[in-house]
C-alpha cells in the first residue's frame, strides 16, 4: 500500500499493488474546501507533556486518470 501527495493540502492518493490474490486499487481524493487548523490537543503522562495540531480536510474521492 501506498500513499503520496499530489498537491499539498489539496491532492492525496492511495494505492494497493496487485497482491496474491490480484487485487489492486488506486484512489484520489481532492479537496473540496480549504483545509482549516484544529484546536491544538495536548496531553500530559508521567510529567511529560506533548502537544499536536491536526487539519480537517474534506475530500471526494475519485479514480486516478
Amino acid at each position: 500500500m501506498s500513499y503520496g501527495v499530489i498537491e499539498g493540502m489539496k491532492k492525496v492518493y492511495w494505492a494497493l499493488a496487485e497482491n496474491e490474490i490480484g487485487h489492486s486499487w488506486e484512489v484520489e481524493f481532492d479537496a473540496v474546501i480549504p483545509a482549516i487548523e484544529e484546536s491544538p490537543q495536548f496531553a500530559s503522562k508521567r510529567g511529560r507533556v506533548t502537544d499536536w495540531v491536526t487539519w480537517c480536510l474534506t475530500v471526494i474521492a475519485s479514480r486516478p486518470r
